[in-house]
């Protein structure tokens, strides 16, 4: 089972998909978040397996809510993973450019064969 947690000061996310499907599971667990002072939102899905909590960097910390999620699921958080931000832009970045250079090259194309027979085959690419 994969695990990953993703975290800016102020809010955290947890991936935990040992709790999909288990609603009254994740209830509990979102009910012992809300007890944690500065926690303000918590929300904690069985439909994605997901913990989202807001917090006042001033009053708690990030710490704080992985103790509880780690002490309630038996899951070691220490070992979870963060999504590779860089891959995703990289790959995201490459597929816009892929498609932007499609659509230039059709529209120089267009405009080169405007009015020909040729303009239906720009058409298609």
């Amino acid at each position: 089972m994969s695990y990953y947690l993703h975290h800016v000061p102020g809010r955290i996310r947890i991936k935990i998909p040992g709790i999909k499907g288990k609603t009254f599971y994740a209830q509990e667990l979102e009910k012992r978040l809300k007890f944690i002072s500065g926690v303000y939102l918590v929300s904690v899905s069985s439909l994605t397996g997901s913990v989202l909590a807001y917090y006042d960097e001033h009053s708690t910390d990030a710490r704080a809510i992985t103790d509880v999620v780690s002490r309630e699921t038996g899951v070691d958080l220490s070992r979870a993973s963060a999504p590779d931000k860089d891959e995703t832009f990289s790959k995201t970045s490459q597929m816009v450019g892929e498609k932007i250079g499609k659509a230039a090259l059709g529209i120089a194309i267009g405009q080169i064969f405007e009015g020909s027979a040729l303009a239906l085959l720009a058409a298609v690419i």
